[in-house]
């Protein structure tokens, strides 16, 4: 592309699969030293870049996760394969990376039983924040995830149960008290000693 005070402008486009296992630095490399010394270059590019929020984390192991650890258990360990809540005890077998969560979450359900009796049980695991949308590209279908901000970092009450997201590596281990007030509503964070 000509501009009129006779300028070049080159224009690229580069798409990087990926199924790629490497960095794309060799014909990138070629691509600025070959054309960007003519004159003026400009590239756009589909780089799934591995990056946890664009979905491609699994498909290349180059280093360390950059997501954010939750501890994660269920209810009762008969219908999950995590460990029951009713044995938590802070230890490695409930830590879990969170490659589409940049946010914790435990859930507190309350159940109300014929008797009158009340009962609370938790589950601790990564927010729900992925969005998954389908893109045609070449042809095909491919898989888009995003990772959205959804949640504010506070506790949210449900019909039956309350919803707390925290930001932090392993923050979700703390119990949660619950203070109300009409101008504000403040969770106090009590570390259990000894988890940390």
């Amino acid at each position: 592309m000509e501009a009129r005070a006779g300028r070049v402008l080159f224009v690229g486009s580069i798409y990087l699969p990926f199924e790629y296992p490497d960095p794309p630095s060799e014909v990138v490399e070629r691509l600025f030293t070959e054309l960007g010394s003519r004159g003026n270059l400009v590239v756009g590019c589909d780089a799934k870049a591995h990056h946890f929020q664009w979905g491609s984390k699994d498909t290349n192991a180059r280093g360390p996760t950059i997501a954010i650890q939750c501890f994660r258990c269920s209810v009762t360990s008969g219908i999950d394969v995590l460990p029951p809540c009713s044995h938590f005890d802070g230890s490695h077998q409930f830590i879990v990376d969170c490659p589409y969560s940049t946010m914790c979450l435990r859930t507190v359900y309350t159940l109300y039983l014929n008797n009158g009796i009340t009962l609370h049980t938790f589950t601790l695991g990564c927010a729900p924040q992925r969005q998954t949308r389908h893109v045609l590209r070449n042809g095909f279908w491919e898989e888009e995830f995003t990772v959205e901000e959804i949640y504010p970092q506070d506790c949210v009450k449900n019909k039956n149960n309350l919803n707390c997201y925290c930001r932090g590596n392993l923050c979700n281990s703390a119990k949660m008290y619950f203070i109300h007030s009409k101008i504000e509503h403040i969770i106090i964070f009590a570390l259990l000693t000894k988890f940390i």
